[in-house]
C-alpha cells in the first residue's frame, strides 16, 4: 500500500513533466500564452514539491528528536535503577541458562569479587537457584571469605528479550543463626542445670553429714576408717561438681543487653588502665590503639565484662611465654559495627582450632573455669556482633569483636 506522501509527490511530479511537455511544445509552436501558463503550473509543482520535501525533513527531524529523547529517558531510567539496585544491602544474582549467574549489584559484585559474570559459582548456590520455587524462602551455607555463612534465599523468575531469567536475593543472616544458637543453649543450660543441681544437692548435704559422723568413731576400726576417707571423698567431688553446674547457670543466667549511648572509647580506656593497674607490675605491656569518637547504643557493663575476659587470657598467655610479653587492644570504626582487636605475644593455639576456644568449660590453664571466653561470645552475640579467634601473625592469638 503506498503512502499518501509518496501519492503526492508522484502526483506532482506527473504534474511537472507534463507541463514541461507543453511548455516544450509552446515554444516550438511560438503560442506564448500557453508557454506561460505551462511554465507557470511546472514552478507550482515544483514549489510544492520543494515544501513537502521540507515538511517531510522536518518530520523525519523531529521524530529522531523524539527517539533520541526516549533513547535518553531509557539511559536515565537505567542509571537510576542500577544505582537504586547498587544501594540494596543485599546481593542480587540473575542466572541465565543451568550455570550462567551474574551479579546485579554492588554488593552482590563485591561478595563474589566480580563486575560481572561469577566464575566458578558455588555449587550450594547454583543448586538453590535451580532447585528453589519462586516466592519460598530457601537456606544455604557459602564459604566465601574462608568461613562458612548463612544465608537466606529468595528467588523469582522474569522474562527478558523472551528468556526466562531467576533472580535471586541473599540475605547474611549468620548473626540470627547465632543467636538462635546461643538462646537453644542458654535453654538447654538452665534444664541441665535444674536437674543436676535438685539431685546432686541432697547428695553433697549427706556426704557432709555422713563425714562428720564418721569423723567422731574410734579410729582404730580400719573399715570405719576408709569408709571415712570414701565418705570425705565423695563429699569433695560432689561439691566440685556443684561448683560446676553453677557455672553453666552463670552462664545461662547472662542478663540481656541493655543498650544505652556508650562512649565506646572511654569504656576501653577505662579497661586500659584497669588492665595496666594489675598487669604492669608483672611485666605485661599493653599496646592501645583506640580510635576516638566511638559512641553507640551498647550494654557497657557487659561489653566492659566481656573485652576484659579476653584481656585477661590474652595477659596470662603472654606472660606464659614471651621474654617480653605484650599485649595489644585496639578498637575502629567498622561500618555498621564497632571493631575490637586484642593480640598477644603467646604461644597461640597450637594444634586446637581456634573455634574451639569459645566451647564452654574447654581451657588450657591449670585450674581455668573455661566459661569466660563463652560468656564473651554469649554478650557479644546478644549485641548482634560475632567474635573470631585466630593465630595472629607473630603466632600469639588473635580475638576480633564485632559489635
Amino acid at each position: 500500500m503506498v503512502s499518501k506522501p509518496a501519492s503526492r509527490l508522484a502526483i506532482r511530479l506527473g504534474i511537472l513533466f507534463l507541463a514541461g511537455a507543453g511548455a516544450q511544445a509552446a515554444w516550438n509552436a511560438g503560442y506564448f500564452a500557453s508557454l506561460a501558463i505551462c511554465a507557470g503550473i511546472g514552478v507550482w509543482a515544483i514549489s510544492r514539491i520543494a515544501a513537502e520535501a521540507l515538511e517531510a525533513r522536518a518530520g523525519l527531524e523531529a521524530t529522531e528528536e523524539r527517539l533520541h529523547g526516549a533513547l535518553l529517558d531509557r539511559e536515565r531510567q537505567a542509571k537510576t535503577l542500577t544505582a537504586f539496585l547498587d544501594h540494596a544491602p543485599a546481593p542480587l544474582l540473575a542466572m541465565r541458562g543451568r550455570d550462567r549467574i551474574e551479579a546485579i549489584n554492588l554488593a552482590a559484585r563485591r561478595m563474589f569479587g566480580t563486575d560481572d559474570v561469577i566464575v566458578d559459582p558455588p555449587q550450594a548456590l547454583v543448586a538453590s537457584m535451580l532447585g528453589l520455587e519462586p516466592g519460598v524462602r530457601g537456606a544455604l551455607s557459602l564459604d566465601i571469605t574462608g568461613s562458612p555463612r548463612a544465608y537466606a534465599l529468595t528467588m523469582a523468575e522474569l522474562v527478558s528479550e523472551g528468556d526466562v531469567v531467576r533472580i535471586a536475593v541473599l540475605m547474611d543472616v549468620q548473626a540470627e543463626v547465632q543467636v538462635a544458637e546461643a538462646a537453644a543453649h542458654r535453654e538447654l543450660m538452665l534444664v541441665l542445670s535444674h536437674e543436676i543441681m535438685n539431685s546432686m544437692t541432697p547428695v553433697t548435704s549427706l556426704a557432709q553429714t555422713a563425714a562428720g559422723l564418721l569423723r567422731d568413731v574410734d579410729r582404730q576400726d580400719e573399715a570405719l576408717r576408709q569408709a571415712q576417707q570414701s565418705v570425705e571423698s565423695l563429699s569433695r567431688r560432689s561439691a566440685e561438681l556443684l561448683r560446676f553446674v553453677d557455672s553453666y547457670r552463670t552462664l545461662a543466667r547472662l542478663p540481656e543487653p541493655q543498650k544505652t549511648p556508650t562512649d565506646l572509647t572511654r569504656l576501653l580506656e577505662d579497661m586500659a588502665h584497669l588492665f595496666r593497674g594489675r598487669w604492669d607490675e608483672q611485666g605485661v605491656a599493653l599496646r592501645s590503639d583506640i580510635a576516638s569518637g566511638l559512641r553507640g547504643r551498647l550494654d557497657g557493663t557487659l561489653l566492659s565484662q566481656a573485652v576484659l575476659n579476653v584481656l585477661t587470657n590474652a595477659a596470662e598467655a603472654a606472660l606464659a611465654r614471651a621474654d617480653k610479653p605484650w599485649v595489644l587492644l585496639m578498637a575502629r570504626d567498622h561500618g555498621e559495627h564497632f571493631q575490637i582487636t586484642i593480640e598477644d605475644s603467646g604461644s597461640g593455639f597450637g594444634d586446637l582450632d581456634p573455634a574451639l576456644v569459645f566451647r564452654p568449660f574447654l581451657s588450657s590453664k591449670p585450674g581455668g573455669s573455661g566459661i569466660g571466653l563463652t560468656i564473651t561470645r554469649q554478650i557479644v552475640l546478644a549485641h548482634g556482633g560475632d567474635v573470631v579467634a585466630e593465630a595472629a601473625p607473630g603466632g600469639g592469638a588473635r580475638f576480633t569483636i564485632l559489635v
